[in-house]
């Protein structure tokens, strides 16, 4: 299995096949819910960052919201940046709300609530680049 160059047909093998319902608990203990849901992450490197001292890991993978899906009012530590794939959604960042189709970018700030609802009739889908909450650096 490659470990940093990945072809479709290899990072197919990491996509759950069924969409998912669950309730989750952001790090405040707000709960909110995932509906209609499929994802997966790509593998992370995390030799690099105890190695290098990185104070954040970065982390990457593809949501993808089946017509009706959505992903709850929530927020996180750090920020969330999308790029849609396919389909339409109503996504709302802080008090900004538009509806998002193919080409658009997304950018969640750390600590701003966020919001998306696939109002479209096929699967909405996007990258997601993520970060994890800082560590503390190794000295060298």
């Amino acid at each position: 299995m490659p470990k940093y160059i990945f072809k479709e047909e290899e990072y197919a093998e990491w996509v759950k096949e069924e969409y998912q319902d669950f309730d989750q608990t952001e790090y405040t203990g707000r709960k909110y819910k995932q509906t209609k849901v499929r994802y997966f992450n790509l593998p992370g490197d995390s030799d690099s960052a105890d190695k290098y001292g990185y104070t954040s890991d970065l982390w990457m993978g593809v949501n993808s919201f089946a017509p009706g899906g959505v992903y709850g009012t929530h927020r996180h530590q750090t920020f969330q940046l999308y790029y849609v794939l396919s389909g339409k959604a109503k996504v709302k960042v802080g008090d900004e709300e538009r509806v998002a189709e193919k080409g658009t970018w997304i950018f969640t700030p750390p600590e701003v609530d966020h919001y998306l609802e696939n109002i479209g009739e096929e699967d909405f889908t996007y990258i997601l680049i993520g970060g994890n909450p800082l560590k503390k650096a190794v000295k060298s």
